[in-house]
């Protein structure tokens, strides 16, 4: 409970932070292109970490028979898509869904999917721009059987690059669900 306290918390800072800074002028709420789509790849998420994390502990534990286990890993990435809707230049809410598929012991198959709504400030100039958000929903990990769990997601950094009008070309580094390092398209609509 704290945690969610602690990142509901951080969310509000945020926001408060970009609204308080952003002037409140018609030119930067009348915007015709509010809404976004995006699409990325990611590398080693909190999934990922908690996987490898497992595995070698297992291998440690189980040192003298460890040559009978099978402890292979793999891991495909993360895809992660969604939709944000800008309030301003500098603040937007947005829907972010990730999945994410896994071979672990050689036969083990595990798909992780979440829903995560995002909250996020961006500053920077017309075409380049630092972002960050903090993403919270649920999450669903399917192997065996289906076992739901908290999702989260912090971006401490985002760079985005717009080569055009309508799209952005970004790279971030996340903690969390997203991958600890994402990059993709975004798409103004």
């Amino acid at each position: 409970m704290r945690k969610i306290i602690a990142l509901l918390t951080v969310t509000f800072v945020l926001g408060t932070t970009a609204l308080t800074a952003q002037s409140f002028s018609d030119d930067s709420l009348s915007s015709e292109k509010n809404w976004e789509i995006h699409a990325g790849y990611g590398y080693i998420s909190g999934n990922t970490f908690a996987m490898l994390i497992g595995t070698a502990l297992g291998i440690a534990l189980t040192a003298p028979i460890a040559d009978k286990v099978n402890y292979k890993f793999e891991d495909y990435g993360i895809f992660n898509a969604g939709a944000n809707y800008y309030f301003n230049d500098h603040l937007y809410a947005g829907l972010n869904g990730t999945f994410q598929y896994m071979k672990i012991f050689g036969n083990s198959n595990i798909l992780f999917s979440t829903i995560m709504a995002e909250l996020g400030v961006q500053y920077g100039w017309s075409r380049f721009k630092f972002y960050h958000a903090v993403d919270a929903g649920i999450g669903v990990a399917v192997s065996d059987k289906t076992s739901p769990y908290f999702a989260c997601n912090l971006t401490w950094l985002g760079i985005k690059f717009r080569p055009t009008e309508h799209l952005w070309i970004y790279a971030e580094s996340n903690i969390g669900q997203k991958g600890f390092v994402q990059a993709g398209i975004r798409v103004k609509l």
